[in-house]
């Protein structure tokens, strides 16, 4: 019951007027022409049907497509369909969003003319972030594909972009390709050689060193080459007779001292402690290739527990000069 002067007219004479929940909506058609009906039963503007995707009967309607600005959309300028992209190689995925795709995005690998996703490349990607790359693994099918993106917090997987980008058309007809290219096993490769895991063919007196084969392990007949002997008594001879006479030292803090380089530790190689006048881990630079490749060789050659143990490399010159050594330029271990 209302009975204040100042509102006379918009109130029936009598005063009395009933009260129902008449703002919440029932269908979309009692909202506006520019707004819809949501999962609350409110009235809500078209723009943002498509982002959240609550329509109150799980689909946006007609009105809300007319302007297709309202939509959420990805427009990728790479790949195109010009893109021939390598197994084993890493493909550049860019694109660009309109203000309605939501924060997140994920992207789907998908034969041409398909919508069965052969793999899921990335979730929860930043969709403002712009760029990914995508490693295309090893033994990939070759074939044409393009690239769908979706909603990552929306469960319906509705396409806001493919890649190559459509103007016209379903999703899925342009495609790029995917091809292999180098070797694809060992038996590919010329005598003496072994196939990386870049598809390249190497010397076998790599394969153990860099550890590198694209399946993982070495083939026998590279094994036979890089093999190592082990002895029982250090080689004949001394160091005057194998590197020359010996004329200069390296003392700390001279230049030369600093030219020295140190090695890291690592599962295939260690060093002993350093003392005040031994360094077992500073040494020349090419010394220091030489402890590498044999460290790079251990574990292949004795399993991999095996390490290397450097106990003594740079070593201060001692007060006797006759009894200088390799050790006080850094070139022996």
């Amino acid at each position: 019951s209302v009975t204040t002067p100042s509102i006379a007219g918009r109130i029936p004479a009598s005063g009395l007027f009933n009260y129902k929940k008449s703002y919440k909506c029932e269908t979309h058609e009692v909202c506006s022409a520019t707004s819809y009906c949501d999962t609350r039963k409110y009235c809500f503007p078209c723009r943002f049907c498509s982002r959240y995707n609550d329509a109150y009967d799980g689909k946006c309607p007609q009105k809300c497509y007319e302007d297709v600005s309202n939509d959420p959309v990805v427009t990728f300028s790479s790949p195109t369909t010009q893109t021939i992209a390598a197994t084993n190689s890493y493909l550049p995925i860019l694109w660009s969003v309109n203000e309605h795709v939501l924060d997140y995005i994920d992207f789907y690998l998908l034969p041409q003319n398909s919508y069965q996703a052969s793999i899921i490349i990335a979730e929860r990607v930043s969709s403002k972030s712009g760029s990914y790359f995508f490693k295309i693994p090893r033994g990939f099918p070759e074939g044409n594909y393009w690239i769908a993106a979706t909603h990552t917090d929306i469960s319906t997987l509705t396409v806001l972009g493919s890649a190559p980008t459509r103007t016209t058309g379903k999703f899925g007809t342009l495609a790029f390709k995917i091809e292999h290219t180098g070797c694809r096993s060992h038996d590919s490769c010329d005598e003496g050689e072994y196939c990386d895991y870049n598809g390249v063919c190497s010397l076998c007196s790599l394969c153990l060193s860099e550890r590198n084969s694209f399946d993982g392990e070495c083939p026998d007949f590279c094994k036979s080459s890089d093999s190592i002997e082990v002895g029982d008594v250090v080689p004949p001879g001394n160091e005057e007779d194998h590197s020359g006479t010996i004329t200069e030292f390296i003392h700390p803090g001279c230049p030369q001292f600093d030219n020295l380089e140190e090695l890291e530790e690592s599962d295939s190689l260690r060093f002993a402690d350093a003392s005040g006048s031994s360094f077992p881990n500073r040494m020349t630079s090419r010394m220091k290739r030489h402890v590498e490749t044999l460290a790079a060789l251990i574990k292949g050659a004795f399993g991999d527990d095996a390490y290397l143990l450097v106990t003594s490399a740079y070593i201060e010159p001692p007060a006797d000069i006759s009894d200088a050594s390799l050790h006080n330029v850094g070139r022996a271990i």
